[in-house]
């Protein structure tokens, strides 16, 4: 059965939930790796909160991970309930090259948020 992942960006970069273009939707099986869908991020539209609206949409359409380069209390606390893995790589990560790391088992589920107020790029990360 495949598995469903979630990646945030704007362009071919990994964004924080909050901050990214589109919410990437991919399709991973012993086949390789499938984009299915390319969802406009509804955080673009938020004022508050904004990554836990990219991570309810990924949430709508199936997914069981998401893959950002931050996420804050809210958003942690949310994919946590959810029961979303979430998936730290460093800025300026490509989306081929983070779903790469993911794949080769580079990556393990964040044990918490990246920083504590605010998002990414408006108050300095903890």
């Amino acid at each position: 059965m495949a598995q469903r992942i979630a990646v945030v960006s704007s362009g071919n970069a990994v964004t924080g939930p909050g901050e990214g273009e589109y919410i990437l939707i991919y399709e991973v099986d012993p086949s390789g790796i499938k984009e299915v869908s390319r969802e406009p991020n509804p955080a673009m539209n938020a004022t508050m909160h904004r990554g836990l609206h990219a991570l309810r949409r990924a949430r709508e359409v199936g997914v069981s991970s998401i893959i950002v380069t931050e996420i804050g209390p809210p958003g942690y606390r949310a994919a946590l309930s959810w029961g979303l893995d979430v998936y730290i790589v460093p800025d300026g990560t490509s989306v081929n090259d983070a779903l790469a790391m993911l794949i080769e088992g580079k990556l393990t589920p964040a044990k918490g948020p990246t920083h504590e107020h605010g998002y990414h790029g408006e108050e300095t990360h903890a």
